[in-house]
């Protein structure tokens, strides 16, 4: 199981394989030779192999996406993972989510890496073939990409993807692709305040025709999901250069991965070795019964609870309420044949303070949430019901029921 935008972001990865090689003059080989090792000497890796280049159109983008979401998001599991989406009021149970996604994509990707031919593929944005140089933006994307044909050579890309497809955390998940597209993200921007020395007017003119609109119908967690890895994940990857140089962001790729979004968040716990706190959550057959089947068994993490929160809450609010995270786990259930969803999220916190914080913030997310005080302080009814209960010093469980009778005992279940 993985979430939506990291299938999405997954599915990049195999486009290079439907291109055919293009004729590269040597003029043009040679500037992409110079925006090679200019960007390995930014990343401190040299390259250990050469790369081909491709250069699809937005035309040839478009063909293949429609061709790969008819494989790909017609699965069971692709209906689960919107899903977990409902169950934290992110959005509508009925949303055409996947081609909602194929414009969403179309209009934001500008380049890929094929870690299985060593490709580099960049769209061209102009529709033309480039003839002996590159535009600035299509070097800057190249830039970008070939950073991630430097990981590929120096840690194996292929093992992190398979990571990334086989895990059921989807925190771990976007942890790890915060950690690919930040490092990315952090030598594109320093490649382009080189250009930018060289040719201000030249780079800001190019930038500035940079169309990065987002379709309207996108939610914002689409958005937040997808841009997530480039910009949190870029600041994670400068506060650990900046402290101790690219050699940690070798060290995190070979040995020590970032385990949560906690860490890209927070990256001064990353180096402290706070790890996630692995929380168990009961199998709630017995009392749900034959009807429910388990769709969802994952850490929510931090970047999702965020985007829960956010709905009814603050930024500010919710960022220190989140500060403090330790650990979490949910399992949601359907009834297939009526719809109902329950799910039930139980959390621990890194001290009883955090835990307080949290609980007493959440209190005021759910009466905005339903519109009115809560009767016994732990469970709010509308059109469903959600209960919330601090259970322990450091622990915190949160429960959803489109069956007010389920909410509250799901809270209660012990091993």
């Amino acid at each position: 199981m993985y979430k939506l935008v990291i299938i999405s972001l997954l599915i990049m990865i195999g486009i290079g394989q439907v291109f055919a090689q293009d004729i590269i003059s040597p003029e043009l080989q040679a500037k992409l030779d110079e925006i090679e090792t200019i960007t390995s000497n930014i990343r401190n890796l040299d390259r250990l192999e050469s790369t081909t280049i491709t250069f699809p159109t937005q035309a040839d983008l478009e063909t293949y996406l429609q061709e790969q979401f008819e494989k790909d998001f017609e699965s069971d599991e692709f209906a689960d993972d919107i899903l977990f989406y409902v169950g934290l009021d992110l959005m509508e149970r009925d949303i055409d989510l996947k081609s909602i996604l194929y414009d969403f994509l179309i209009s934001q990707v500008a380049g890929f890496y094929d870690p299985e031919d060593q490709s580099m593929n960049v769209i061209l944005i102009s529709g033309e073939q480039p003839d002996n140089s590159l535009p600035i933006t299509e070097s800057i994307f190249y830039s970008h990409e070939y950073v991630h044909a430097l990981q590929d050579q120096h840690f194996d890309l292929d093992i992190l993807d398979v990571m990334v497809e086989e895990s059921e955390n989807v925190d771990f998940q976007l942890a790890i692709t915060s950690l690919i597209e930040g490092d990315a993200s952090e030598v594109m921007l320093q490649y382009t305040i080189k250009l930018a020395s060289i040719d201000p007017e030249g780079v800001t003119t190019a930038l500035s025709g940079v169309d990065s609109t987002i379709p309207d119908a996108v939610p914002s967690v689409i958005v937040d999901e997808f841009y997530f890895p480039y910009f949190d994940g870029q600041i994670f990857v400068t506060y650990l250069v900046k402290r101790l140089g690219w050699e940690v962001i070798d060290e995190a790729f070979a040995n020590r991965l970032p385990q949560s979004t906690e860490h890209i968040y927070h990256p001064e716990r990353y180096l402290a070795g706070d790890m996630p706190i692995a929380v168990d959550v009961p199998d709630m057959s017995d009392l749900l019964g034959d009807y429910w089947r388990l769709a969802q068994d994952t850490s929510v993490g931090e970047f999702y609870l965020r985007q829960h929160l956010s709905t009814h809450l603050r930024a500010g609010v919710v960022k220190d309420m989140t500060t403090g995270w330790g650990g979490d786990r949910m399992k949601l259930y359907v009834d297939d044949v009526t719809g109902d969803l329950v799910w039930v999220l139980y959390q621990v916190w890194d001290t009883p303070e955090d835990a307080t914080e949290f609980a007493e913030s959440y209190v005021e997310f759910l009466d905005l949430r339903f519109g009115t005080l809560s009767e016994d302080g732990v469970c709010w009814s509308g059109e469903d019901t959600m209960c919330f209960v601090q259970i322990a010093d450091d622990e915190t469980r949160i429960s959803f029921a489109t069956q007010a009778d389920l909410a509250l005992p799901m809270l209660m279940v012990t091993n």
